[in-house]
């Protein structure tokens, strides 16, 4: 997971070995910058953009960035089926790893 990720590069930073022994470590007073720095660490990673290179797992809906000459001819709702195939409005269209180059899954919705 990638929190898990930003735990342990932020325990890098800190020259520790892992974070469980960074976090043990520390003395309460530094805790809450050292979560600060993993909690933006995290931010980073969640916007990072993944290339087509490693392609999705599972059927679903993903932000693509999709080549300039193709996205001007893309319109409507775009879904990735069995990581091939880019499905708009409903109708396969296109296969995905030869106009898409990154995506990455859709945020979690807002709690109303």
């Amino acid at each position: 997971m990638k929190i898990d990720k930003a735990k342990e590069i932020i325990a890098k930073e800190l020259n520790y070995k892992d974070w469980e022994t960074c976090i043990n470590d520390q003395p309460n007073y530094k805790i809450e910058g050292i979560m600060d720095k993993v909690a933006e660490r995290y931010h980073e990673l969640m916007d990072e953009w993944i290339s087509v290179d490693t392609p999705p797992t599972e059927k679903g809906y993903y932000l693509t960035i999709v080549d300039e000459m193709v996205a001007s001819k893309l319109r409507g709702n775009i879904e990735i089926q069995d990581c091939y195939e880019i499905v708009l409005n409903g109708l396969p269209t296109l296969k995905f790893q030869d106009y898409v180059t990154h995506w990455k899954p859709l945020p979690t919705p807002p709690k109303q």
